[in-house]
């Protein structure tokens, strides 16, 4: 909670042990008299407080040393928020970000992500005059939302300060975002999305969740049946949802789990998937509490790969990506069996 936003992993670990070689260097000069080989102890003691002592003052230079050992291109920007490893790396072109060694997008190709995580529930809103992001802290899927004209307003609320701080002052990503995070109809919010939903009074015609994968329990509870009736309850009449739900490939059972939890929450839901060459088959959940024609879905706005004969296959499922059991659960708060499931398909893959 102190050391490791302020210092970073690698110092702080050097800090911690050098208290405790502090703690012995007291204990020598307290009980000199009754330490049995008093000089080799003394020796001993000291040159493990400086090798500490050392370690500390050099530890950013080691820790940039084993982070380029993680990373196969060349890290830009790295960073210990009181949340997570913020690191950007790039090759050539390609730009990365990775939270805690996720990758989030690449630079390459996220527009293959973000067109339809926001035009696709752009299009199926009848109003679209307030916009609400749950995540999606970088300003990517705000620079997709800008394009349309008839939004008001929109709110960004991402937990960590640092990640909107980046994607509003570092160069690469606001050229990527197109600078969205200066949109005068903008107003961003650091707190937890739960915690917002819980709290506000107001409501959206729109909300989008770009979210992290559900991969520890504070992410868990964004998938609860909890969070999505949260949601509905922010809706406007006629309000549409979206949220991102990992890949019905590779966590098959995690992304059908959400489909079910976002309809247990009274919502109609209709499953989509995009293939993002940097993640594989992609999914999402498009919601609302009203029919909505998927097939009279169009784009309004000028994108890179969404078009109007594309949306038949968003929600078009190849076998291979229909569900594999036929579990019928959900995850709740008391629940949150996404955790266990997304945690269990993510080893299988790394097996």
């Amino acid at each position: 909670l102190l050391f490791l936003p302020k210092l970073g992993l690698i110092r702080t670990a050097y800090v911690v042990g050098l208290f405790n070689a502090c703690a012995a260097l007291l204990m020598y000069v307290f009980f000199y008299d009754r330490i049995r080989w008093p000089k080799a102890i003394g020796v001993g003691v000291l040159v493990v407080v400086l090798g500490l002592s050392g370690g500390t003052i050099y530890a950013n230079t080691l820790a940039t040393r084993l982070e380029q050992g993680m990373y196969k291109d060349q890290i830009i920007f790295s960073e210990q928020s009181p949340y997570q490893k913020i690191v950007l790396t790039r090759f050539r072109e390609d730009v990365r970000l990775f939270l805690n060694a996720n990758l989030q997008f690449s630079s390459v190709d996220e527009y293959r992500y973000h067109e339809p995580l926001v035009h696709v529930p752009l299009a199926a809103a009848p109003i679209k005059k307030r916009v609400l992001f749950l995540g999606g802290g970088d300003g990517l899927a705000l620079r997709e939302a800008q394009k349309h004209q008839d939004i008001e307003h929109m709110t960004l609320v991402d937990l960590d300060s640092r990640v909107t701080k980046l994607a509003m002052t570092h160069p690469l990503l606001r050229e990527l975002n197109k600078e969205a995070m200066m949109d005068d109809r903008l107003t961003i919010r650091n707190e937890d999305a739960f915690a917002f939903l819980r709290e506000t009074t107001s409501t959206y015609d729109v909300i989008i969740a770009d979210l992290p994968d559900p991969n520890d329990e504070g992410l868990a509870k964004l998938y609860s049946r909890e969070m999505y009736e949260l949601v509905r309850r922010r809706l406007s009449r006629g309000g549409v949802f979206m949220t991102q739900a990992t890949s019905p490939f590779y966590s098959n059972d995690t992304f059908w789990l959400i489909e079910r939890t976002v309809r247990a929450a009274g919502f109609k839901t209709y499953p989509m998937h995009v293939q993002v060459p940097s993640f594989g088959e992609w999914g999402m959940v498009l919601a609302s509490v009203e029919e909505i024609d998927t097939t009279a879905l169009d784009v309004s706005v000028p994108t890179r790969y969404l078009s109007r004969d594309s949306f038949t296959s968003l929600f078009s499922f190849e076998k291979d990506l229909l569900p594999r059991t036929q579990e019928q659960t959900i995850s709740t708060l008391t629940h949150p069996r996404i955790l266990e499931i997304y945690l269990r398909e993510a080893r299988a893959w790394r097996e």
